[in-house]
């Protein structure tokens, strides 16, 4: 089992569950652990978790237990997005139901990114 804690100052910090997330700039992977404001990069996706790992490492050895626990304190946290309307539109064009609509753009949208009406066209 992985430390779940860092000794800083005589004092036990535990540390949350840490997450990558890690989208590519370019022809970069830029890695990113909102937690911690952590960052680095890599030309992979694996090569920029392991620099994010070592620099987040790093980070927490040099850093001190105040900062760590300010940090910690900021309110970032991830979590698991579950589309249900999303995830049901898919479903019923996979299986050539009737009610899914072709995608349609949206009228006020900007930028023109598509979008599921349920009502049809």
């Amino acid at each position: 089992m992985r430390q779940r804690w860092i000794e800083k100052d005589d004092e036990i910090i535990d540390l949350p569950n840490l997450t990558a997330v890690i989208e590519k700039e370019g022809k970069w992977f830029v890695a990113a652990c909102p937690e911690l404001g952590t960052a680095s990069q890599g030309r992979t996706r694996t090569e920029a978790y392991e620099m994010l790992a070592e620099a987040t490492e790093l980070w927490l050895e040099s850093a001190s237990g105040a900062e760590i626990k300010r940090r910690l304190r900021r309110g970032a946290r991830v979590k698991q997005l579950e589309l249900t309307h999303a995830s049901t539109a898919a479903s019923f064009r996979r299986r050539g139901l009737p009610n899914s609509p072709p995608p349609r753009l949206c009228p006020r949208s900007s930028d023109r990114q598509p979008y599921y009406h349920a009502a049809g066209p």
